[in-house]
């Protein structure tokens, strides 16, 4: 089948060695796409961060980061916070990535709340790419974020991991 395509199928009963029902339909059925294999989890303060919604892990391959081009992943779970990597296109397979500098770190880790809370990454976080093929970017993070209004309010995000498809 092709995706994204309605097919119209007919059917009938084998009632026997020589007897068969009537042909019944059409019955449409439009195909949908493969069922994602992406996926994404970590641990906010010790608890799960759950993806859900319509859109629980937004993939972009065209952004931008300290001007360089990027791989941004947006998870979202079901009380609408977020995790926002941004991962630039020259990272290498296997290499812990540290969060030290802005302007010269090659990836950039965000904990959102809703409004009116933003968190903010802390310099103590890391990313490593396990897999990166033309299509499909895998990899584990930590990092601890703070409300820069608040800043003692401290979220530690820990055991995360993302395999995502690159659209």
């Amino acid at each position: 089948m092709i995706e994204n395509v309605s097919y119209d199928f007919y059917v009938r009963s084998n009632c026997g060695a020589t007897q068969n029902s009537e042909w019944v339909g059409p019955i449409n059925i439009a195909a949908v796409g493969a069922p994602s294999t992406d996926s994404f989890t970590a641990l906010v303060n010790g608890f799960n961060f759950v993806v859900s919604g319509t859109t629980p892990i937004n993939v972009n391959p065209n952004a931008l980061h300290n001007g360089f081009s990027s791989i941004n992943i947006i998870a979202t779970n079901e009380d609408g916070d977020q995790i926002d990597i941004n991962i630039e296109n020259d990272v290498e397979i296997g290499t812990a990535y540290f969060n030290t500098d802005p302007l010269t770190d090659k990836f950039r880790l965000i904990y959102f709340e809703p409004v009116p809370n933003e968190f903010q990454t802390v310099t103590d976080g890391s990313i490593t790419i396990i897999e990166r093929t033309a299509t499909r970017i895998k990899g584990t993070f930590y990092f601890n974020a703070f409300d820069p209004i608040a800043p003692l309010e401290i979220r530690s995000i820990t055991e995360g991991s993302f395999d995502v498809a690159i659209p």
